[in-house]
């Protein structure tokens, strides 16, 4: 609103000291001052009001899913989803959340930014912060419940930490690294159906550790227990070709999403948990049939 009638003030103004004296040729030499000043103004103005807004810093607190519905019928649960991440998802969590919620989700956030996935804590950048976060991952998992769990870290680039050693995503000890972190990640949470959202170039990163983090996508990807575990190709819809395509969904910082852009991830995301979900359901009622069949032979 505050941009509107900025905009509209600036109009009138140009309209009375531009176009009017240019029009009836009262054009001074002193005019040409007003007209430069006005036209900085209405670039400036253009040039901060195309710059991405990114979510609030507020957003940063953890949302907890609510407790469960003692009364609710089977008609009116639904499906609980808790995001596990890093800033990526904590700086986009409102947004994460009321999509959600929009599109029929119980929805919670734990993120803590700075912290990667791995149980080893001297692969942490702020151990103080991130080892007690890591180490209470089943116990949050547990307290919240959820159906469904998705795993959303940003990425790494062309390297991380693993068990205190410095490894390459494309090299062979950094895919190996990859798949236990996968394996780790799914063992934490047990029999639930989870996802794992595949890192995305970043933008303001050079062609190297794009390249990387492709590494990680394809080893995670080839790392998953299809069976309990999607994988979510975040890429496809931000940057499907570093570096030419890599901003379809807008990015503030070539990391995190515009408040807009988060919504429109949030979006893609319960898409994609909602066709799990379904597909979850069918194998387990496939798997529900199968041992009546066999009790009832029995």
């Amino acid at each position: 609103v505050l941009v509107l009638v900025f905009t509209i003030i600036v109009a009138a103004v140009s309209y009375t000291i531009v176009e009017q004296p240019i029009r009836h040729r009262l054009m001074k030499p002193t005019s040409w001052i007003a007209v430069i000043v006005v036209m900085v103004t209405a670039l400036t103005t253009g040039v901060v009001v195309a710059q991405p807004v990114a979510p609030s810093e507020e957003a940063l607190a953890p949302i907890t899913l609510p407790s469960d519905g003692a009364g609710a019928t089977s008609s009116t649960v639904k499906p609980r989803v808790l995001v596990i991440g890093d800033s990526v998802p904590a700086l986009a969590s409102r947004q994460i959340v009321d999509v959600g919620r929009r599109m029929g989700f119980e929805v919670g956030v734990v993120a803590e930014p700075a912290c990667v996935p791995s149980p080893h804590a001297e692969d942490q950048y702020v151990p103080d912060v991130c080892v007690p976060f890591i180490d209470a991952l089943p116990t949050t998992i547990e307290d919240n419940r959820p159906d469904f769990v998705v795993w959303w870290w940003g990425g790494t680039g062309a390297g991380s930490d693993w068990n205190g050693n410095s490894v390459l995503c494309c090299a062979s000890t950094g895919r190996a690294a990859i798949k236990e972190r996968t394996e780790w990640l799914q063992t934490l949470v047990g029999d639930r159906p989870a996802a794992i959202i595949l890192p995305v170039p970043r933008s303001d990163l050079d062609a190297k550790d794009a390249a990387g983090t492709l590494c990680e996508s394809e080893t995670t990807r080839a790392s998953v227990d299809v069976a309990r575990t999607t994988v979510l190709p975040l890429a496809d819809v931000v940057c499907p070709s570093y570096p030419d395509r890599c901003n379809l969904i807008e990015r503030v910082d070539g990391l995190h999403y515009s408040t807009r852009g988060a919504e429109q991830v949030a979006e893609w995301i319960f898409e994609r948990v909602a066709r799990s979900e379904e597909h979850t359901s069918e194998l387990q009622s496939r798997q529900y049939l199968v041992c009546r069949l066999l009790l009832e032979t029995k």
